[in-house]
């Protein structure tokens, strides 16, 4: 009853659903549908179905999309984990096309990867160039800041650059190599079993007849030591992991770097000059080929040098110098380089050079800040993975691009651009502004 007014609830109800029960009933339906279709319980069959064939380790669960496999899926992006009993997980995010085919493998996982920070050498220097050689881990760190010189006045002047400590971290525990360091890094030291090479910088002696520029002494290749005359300042003195040749850098007049190889019994052979300097070589595991990561400014090159069977060299590459240390993601494999690097677009790829033609080939599109060469050829990458540190494989088996299998979440590490990595017999280590940690996988389902 409103003032003289009588309202009929039950006609006005009846009236509303009358007139409105169509519209309710659709968005219902509507609705219903929506959550239907977010939860997967009503499979988008207009995108038309995929197949997706799975390879898992025995005992494995697998899921795609939180489903238990096999299931039907269809085009579009999925997830699919497979997860073993003792923790282990292995995962790889898909896309399918309509009527497309894909071949997944799943390996094992890795376990909880061991993740150790690389101490500086001192109190008050950073490890700034770290690389594999003899058996170990080499780290050079440098003083954080130059002191300041002072006159007697107290006054103070030009800053002084302090020494480099160089450590090596391996096998034999931590060892200074007080070597490198009293030649000022113009030596190289490599053990041959029970025999130690050393290559020194030895300066200006009458008796060398060198012109004033001093000679490179190499101890153990002969019973005397042998001399290698220098015909430029002296920059670079690295050994070959073999031992069998030796790499040398003299400053040109132009501002760059000359690379010559010396090996026992021969005369020394020129083999390139690079703009900048030499700040990195990356060894093959042979002895037969080398990169080496030159520095010019912002600029960083790359230059691929053959030692065998016949000398050749060539630039594959050039850019902004992007990662910590001169680090690009680089491995060997099979008589070929693999790296990654930019192309035209700056678009991160996958990059081969066989050691017979030196041409760079294109492999596709590839994000990774480290890789591995499996014994079975398979790649395995260090990579920025939805805001993780991740381990996986690079599978290219799907036509789209390489699809990547992650393995293990790598912990405690600043998330930053310049972060890049490099493997060496199952170990990794990674190196950043922030610091360097070695990063090892216990045996268990390391393959």
């Amino acid at each position: 009853m409103l003032s003289s007014y009588r309202i009929n609830w039950d006609a006005l109800l009846a009236r509303v659903v009358y007139r409105w029960h169509w519209r309710l009933a659709l968005g219902a339906a509507l609705v219903a549908t929506a959550l239907g279709i977010a939860t997967g319980l009503i499979p988008p069959v207009w995108r038309g179905e995929a197949a997706l064939a799975v390879e898992a380790p025995p005992g494995a669960t697998v899921t795609a999309d939180g489903r238990p496999w096999p299931a039907r899926l269809y085009a579009g992006r999925h997830t699919v984990i497979a997860a073993l009993p003792d923790g282990r997980t292995s995962s790889a995010d898909v896309t399918l096309a309509a009527g497309e085919t894909l071949a997944l493998t799943l390996p094992p996982g890795l376990p909880p990867p061991l993740v150790r920070p690389l101490p500086p050498a001192a109190p008050g220097t950073r490890v700034g160039l770290v690389w594999w050689a003899d058996g170990a881990w080499r780290a050079a760190s440098t003083p954080l800041a130059a002191p300041l010189a002072s006159d007697a006045r107290g006054a103070q002047a030009t800053p002084t650059p302090g020494p480099s400590q160089t450590v090596a971290f391996g096998a034999r525990g931590a060892e200074r190599l007080s070597t490198i360091d009293a030649y000022a890094g113009l030596a190289d030291q490599l053990h041959q079993g029970e025999r130690l090479l050393e290559a020194v910088y030895l300066p200006s002696d009458d008796r060398y007849g060198d012109g004033g520029l001093g000679v490179v002494e190499v101890r153990g290749w002969d019973a005397r030591p042998a001399t290698v005359p220098l015909s430029g300042e002296l920059s670079l003195v690295r050994f070959a992991p073999d031992g069998a040749a030796l790499l040398l850098g003299e400053r040109t007049p132009a501002g760059g770097e000359q690379v010559s190889v010396a090996r026992r019994g021969a005369a020394r052979a020129p083999v390139v000059a690079v703009p900048g300097s030499v700040t990195r070589i990356s060894w093959s595991d042979d002895g037969t080929a080398a990169v080496l990561h030159s520095r010019d400014g912002d600029r960083l090159a790359l230059t691929l040098v053959r030692l065998g069977p016949t000398l050749a060299a060539a630039t594959i590459a050039e850019g902004q110098a992007t990662f910590a240390g001169d680090l690009m993601p680089l491995t060997w494999r099979a008589g070929e380089l693999l790296w990654v690097a930019p192309d035209a677009e700056g678009r991160p790829r996958l990059w081969a050079a066989p050691l017979q033609s030196l041409i760079p080939e294109d492999r596709g599109p590839l994000d990774a800040r480290a890789l591995d060469a499996l014994p079975d050829g398979t790649l395995r990458v260090l990579a920025l993975h939805e805001g993780r540190l991740v381990v996986g494989r690079a599978s290219s088996e799907q036509a789209e691009g390489i699809v990547l299998v992650v393995e293990a979440t790598i912990p405690g590490m600043a998330l930053a651009d310049d972060l890049a990595g490099i493997w060496h017999a199952g170990e990794l280590l990674v190196q950043s502004q922030a610091g360097v940690w070695l990063v090892t996988f216990p045996e268990k389902g390391g393959g």
